[in-house]
């Protein structure tokens, strides 16, 4: 799994979010820095408090998550693609 940086993870996010392409994340949590491995279905990232969030499908959790960017340590296109949610930002 290759390591990338916030730009190349947003390149990669947007791409995965428009084509809905299933991911594997290796994340770190923030927070109380606890690592896990998880294929997740991008839904859609945004900017709050100088942070990039992802809001995601996380299929281990069978449920919507939130990840900060900044604890993402890599992210790589497992090459399936996922049906579309009903997803909105309200």
């Amino acid at each position: 799994m290759k390591s990338v940086n916030n730009r190349e993870h947003l390149e990669l996010l947007e791409t995965s979010i428009l084509h809905r392409n299933v991911l594997v994340l290796q994340y770190r949590s923030p927070a109380n820095g606890n690592r896990s491995d998880r294929n997740i279905e991008p839904l859609g990232i945004y900017f709050t408090q100088d942070k990039w969030m992802l809001v995601a499908f996380c299929r281990l959790r069978s449920a919507k998550r939130e990840f900060r960017l900044d604890g993402v340590l890599a992210l790589e296109e497992t090459g399936e693609q996922f049906p579309p949610h009903q997803f909105t930002f309200r």
